[in-house]
């Protein structure tokens, strides 16, 4: 038996309120519907692991918004993310 990878998981809040959790495809959906409903309305999602805030751009259809999220810089897979600097190390022996 395979274990399935971990699925990243989000919150999306309005004030206090949570109004979607679960895949960013699906949250990012769920917030879209909100915003297009009232333009003053503030959409916050979170990163359920990082606790790190998301910023979506919410312009065009849902499915512009999704496929949005492919090249979203906080949303690509480790693999993808840009080398961050090595870890300084002393002089050899």
């Amino acid at each position: 038996m395979t274990a399935e990878p971990k699925r990243a998981t989000f919150t999306a809040f309005i004030g206090h309120e949570i109004i979607a959790q679960g895949a960013i495809d699906e949250v990012a959906l769920r917030a879209k519907e909100r915003v297009d409903a009232d333009e003053n309305t503030r959409v916050v999602i979170y990163d359920d692991e990082s606790c790190r805030a998301v910023d979506i751009d919410y312009r065009g259809s849902g499915e512009e918004v999704v496929a949005r999220l492919a090249t979203h810089p906080m949303l690509a897979p480790p693999a993808q993310q840009p080398a961050g600097p090595t870890e300084r190390r002393g002089p050899g022996r």
